[in-house]
């Protein structure tokens, strides 16, 4: 079962969709990104506990193969506290406890997301049920001569417009969600200039970072003009690593992105 979190009867917490919403407008959401939504899952699951950094660590970061610093983490619990607020939730729940880690003090309740998920279920049955129709209705016509030709002429346009959304999506993706983009890259740290191009990374060791970001690109073969920024994230244990290079900031209006992902040794996609 899908579990959902009401903090105070006053906001929303969807764990699954990383996302914030008043109690009493659903169709208002403030978006995580997904450490910082494991962040507040892991303080709502120990409510009234004292969560140290160290669990944090283990839980959001480490079993996934990824080692960050404090200075990541209290960035991470920064953005739960004013995404909160921009749900509505102007007071702070989540209190520091000095050289030991956070507590989260809440009135928490959890529901489940039973009809949700049954009428999903129900709605997909029955599309299912009626495109089956239809194609039985469609298998029983038999073509007659010269319509196959015909059928892969009408055919071939909607596979060249299917590439081209495969191709735009993600282009558009980043432009529609560009100001909780920006809330997640700020948590990004500047490595340095590498050539013309200025490196930020989810680690917070720059020279390791520069040295990644290097090699990186000499397997793809990528360069960077003037002014260009890169994000670059990496995870050791699970041998993945991407690279978002943009023609500016992420914090300014219009910016435009490639993405580069890179899984293994010599598997760029």
């Amino acid at each position: 079962m899908k579990t959902n979190y009401i903090i105070n009867e006053s906001v929303v917490f969807d764990p699954e969709e990383q996302s914030l919403s008043p109690y009493d407008q659903p169709g208002i959401e403030v978006t995580l990104h997904i450490p910082a939504s494991e962040c507040l899952r892991q303080l709502l699951l120990h409510q009234d506990e004292v969560v140290s950094q160290q669990f944090l660590f283990e839980q959001v970061w480490e079993k996934n193969g990824t080692y960050v610093s404090a200075s990541t983490l209290y960035q991470n619990i920064a953005s739960v506290r004013k995404a909160l607020k921009a749900a509505g939730h102007l007071e702070d729940i989540i209190k520091t406890v000095p050289k030991v880690g956070f507590k989260c003090i809440a009135n928490i309740r959890e529901i489940e997301k039973v009809r949700e998920e049954l009428q999903n279920e129900v709605t997909t049955a029955t599309s299912t049920e009626e495109i089956n129709k239809e194609t039985i209705a469609v298998a029983e016509k038999p073509l007659l001569p010269g319509h196959e030709k015909k059928l892969a002429h009408i055919i071939k346009p909607f596979i060249y417009i299917a590439a081209c959304l495969a191709c735009f999506v993600p282009a558009i993706t980043i432009y529609l969600q560009q100001d909780s983009n920006t809330a997640f890259f700020s948590n990004y740290s500047h490595s340095g200039k590498v050539g013309e191009c200025e490196l930020y990374s989810y680690s917070s060791n720059s020279k390791k970072s520069i040295t990644i970001f290097t090699g990186l690109m000499e397997r793809q073969q990528l360069h960077c003009s003037q002014g260009e920024v890169a994000y670059m994230t990496a995870s050791q244990g699970l041998n993945l690593a991407s690279i978002l290079l943009c023609d500016r900031v992420i914090s300014k209006m219009g910016v435009q992105c490639e993405t580069y992902v890179y899984k293994g040794k010599g598997n760029e996609e």
